[in-house]
């Protein structure tokens, strides 16, 4: 359990890694890389955030600590809260940070526009070419 936070850092390193590097490299054929862009910036963002909140305890990112009960096993297992557990929402993950640190996102205006980017270009479509998403990624990365 000690080691999640740092786990989680590590894929969100990665994470914001691929961001600048679709953010910045393009060429025919990589369209798509700019909405990837902000897609892996979003997931950096919530990345950064649970392992700040994970670092507080582990068990603090999960949204409903009573669905982890195994009353098969005496010990609560990562095995099982992996298989079970249900992290909070990106849309939610400021005020954990808060709750859980008494930290407040540095920029919140940047971190609700990444919000609806990444939940445009996920769940529907790219928001359109008034919005400058490769912009967007980098400076996001910077300020959440």
């Amino acid at each position: 359990m000690k080691n999640i936070p740092a786990r989680i850092l590590d894929v969100a390193i990665g994470a914001l890694t691929q961001a600048n590097q679709h953010a910045v490299y393009y060429d025919p054929g990589m369209d798509h890389w700019t909405d990837m862009s902000v897609l892996n910036a979003a997931m950096a963002g919530e990345l950064f955030i649970k392992a700040i909140v994970a670092k507080e305890h582990p068990l603090l990112i999960f949204r409903d600590l009573f669905q982890l009960d195994d009353p098969v096993n005496q010990d609560l297992k990562i095995e099982h809260i992996i298989e079970k557990g249900k992290t909070y929402n990106f849309e939610h993950l400021a005020k954990l940070l808060w709750v859980a640190t008494g930290e407040r996102l540095p920029d919140l205006d940047s971190f609700e526009k990444l919000r609806k980017a990444r939940n445009a270009i996920q769940h529907f479509c790219s928001p359109g070419e008034n919005v400058d998403l490769r912009r967007l990624a980098l400076s996001s990365c910077t300020r959440i």
